[in-house]
């Protein structure tokens, strides 16, 4: 006999969470791509990413305390959603692996994120450290692991696709979301933008979802 209770969350709790998904790659996004000043540190020398920074050492610094919190609210929208794989009818080895790649993403997003406001911290003039030195590395460092950490959400891609009763719609979607983002794993670097689009349709389904 089974006892167990199915939970259905209510209009206002299913709104919430889906804002949740939605401001996750937003704050992602804006936070490494848009607070930092022009240009493309990646094709800089050393010396002129060290200026490169300086000039906009407090956008980096407010920009890492954005993607700080947006790896705390992907483990908050990691949490609702496995209640919906619940629901769903997802297995419970798929759902824990799942629910793991959450959790470590989440954790290298924030090494991400302290990693840049250590880049703005000691970009800044005040601070006197070698700017030649370490400053280009902490800041090619954030960004490139930023970027390349997306591609462990496979198995919550994986797991919301396999789930039976979950929207037909948003499983085909999650499928080849999932091809897409296991292909990157040879390429990670690209790996943000399925990720990021798998974030919205699934907060997306989320919202609309009875």
């Amino acid at each position: 006999m089974n006892n167990r209770v199915s939970f259905t969350p209510s209009p206002v709790a299913r709104a919430l969470l889906a804002v949740t998904g939605l401001a996750v790659p937003v704050a992602s996004f804006v936070a490494l791509h848009e607070m930092h000043p022009a240009g493309a540190p990646e094709r800089m020398t050393d010396s002129q990413l060290a200026e490169w920074a300086q000039s906009g050492a407090h956008a980096i610094w407010a920009g890492g305390v954005l993607q700080l919190a947006a790896a705390l609210l992907l483990l908050v929208f990691a949490a609702g959603l496995d209640d919906r794989l619940r629901s769903w009818g997802a297995g419970p080895v798929r759902r824990r692996t799942g629910a793991w790649s959450f959790v470590v993403v989440s954790g290298l997003v924030a090494l991400s994120a302290i990693l840049q406001i250590t880049t703005g911290v000691i970009a800044t003039p005040e601070e006197a450290v070698g700017s030649e030195t370490l400053l280009p590395v902490v800041a090619l460092l954030y960004g490139n692991l930023n970027v390349a950490v997306w591609c462990l959400l496979v198995p919550a891609v994986v797991a919301t696709a396999w789930a039976p009763r979950a929207p037909k719609w948003l499983r085909i979607v999650s499928g080849i979301l999932a091809v897409w983002l296991s292909l990157s794993l040879a390429l990670p670097f690209i790996s943000w933008f399925p990720a990021f689009v798998w974030l919205v349709v699934t907060a997306a389904a989320l919202a609309i979802d009875r």
